[in-house]
């Protein structure tokens, strides 16, 4: 016979929030976002390099939660920053890998006469944009 669901619950390591009244959860949820938004992201780098992005991926698990912040912080043009000027906290490891992928850019074209230069966040990007995009052979002025 299973335990009943309150004996369940309460083995679980889980914290309570109280509600005050006249609030519901979502008014909850929404003030202590804002509170995360008002506190200063740590180690926010003013103009980080790209090893410092790369140092970033490789610390991370592959799996995880967390609360991360773009380390461009409010400079990042890339989805770090929300539409209000909040700082986007990324609260899984994997969607804060992707993040970084569009800073780093690591997949390039490497097709003759490829007119994007500055490359790919991802593989498939990569591969629709050789796909779609036409590549001119650049013509060798020697050979005239």
């Amino acid at each position: 016979m299973m335990p009943p669901l309150s004996d369940m619950w309460s083995s679980i390591p889980h914290e309570t929030v109280p509600i005050p009244s006249g609030q519901s959860l979502v008014d909850v949820q929404q003030s202590q976002i804002q509170s995360a938004n008002d506190q200063d992201p740590p180690s926010i780098i003013a103009e980080p390099s790209n090893a410092v992005v790369e140092d970033l991926l490789e610390e991370m698990s592959s799996r995880g939660k967390g609360s991360y912040f773009c380390p461009y912080g409010a400079s990042c043009l890339k989805g770090g920053v929300s539409t209000d000027g909040s700082l986007t906290v990324f609260e899984r490891n994997s969607a804060f890998k992707a993040h970084l992928e569009k800073h780093l850019k690591t997949y390039k074209c490497n097709l003759p006469g490829c007119p994007n230069k500055s490359g790919f966040s991802r593989p498939d990007l990569l591969y629709r944009h050789q796909r779609i995009v036409p590549h001119e052979i650049p013509i060798d002025p020697s050979t005239d």
